[in-house]
């Protein structure tokens, strides 16, 4: 259980509370929360659900006990808002499937496709930095699409949303 959701579950805490650390230790104290009620879950559907509304809310009260210290005015206010609660958890999961299916691409395909949308390289950046043709790129670029398509299905329109100016 810990394996299966921690790396998603951390990344969902960072988008609120800003701070790795942080969001590693809400994660981590969750997890043993659970643990020290251990046989609680009688279903194991509920524990997804369950998992991001206890990193929620954990998020929630560390950053009203972090605001209790004076700070700028440059952080976010607290939020309880049920459905930004709601839009973070889907943005998180397209994400994460996007980041598995990714990772399942070929390498060359996986590469161009990282150097492209997270680092922002134009074609021929990408060209100089992999030593290959910016028509390689280009139907690397092309491959990456669509095997990405095929194994997000109805998910790949939203992440043509996400990616744009791939």
């Amino acid at each position: 259980m810990y394996r299966a959701y921690r790396i998603r579950l951390c990344l969902f805490a960072y988008r609120m509370v800003h701070s790795l650390d942080d969001a590693e230790d809400i994660v981590h104290n969750v997890f043993l929360n659970i643990f020290e009620k251990e046989g609680s879950f009688n279903n194991i559907v509920d524990l997804k659900p369950y998992l991001y509304r206890s990193v929620h809310n954990a998020c929630i009260n560390h950053l009203k006990k972090s605001q209790k210290i004076p700070q700028t005015n440059t952080q976010e206010p607290v939020t309880t808002d049920e459905e930004d609660y709601l839009v973070k958890r889907i943005e998180d999961e397209v994400l994460w499937e996007l980041a598995q299916a990714v990772e399942s691409l070929p390498s060359k395909c996986r590469e161009v496709f990282k150097l492209g949308y997270m680092k922002h390289m134009s074609n021929e950046q990408i060209a100089a930095e992999l030593n290959i043709s910016i028509n390689t790129v280009k139907s690397q670029k092309q491959r990456a699409k669509q095997l990405l398509k095929e194994q997000l299905k109805d998910l790949f329109v939203l992440l043509m949303i996400f990616l744009k100016d791939f």
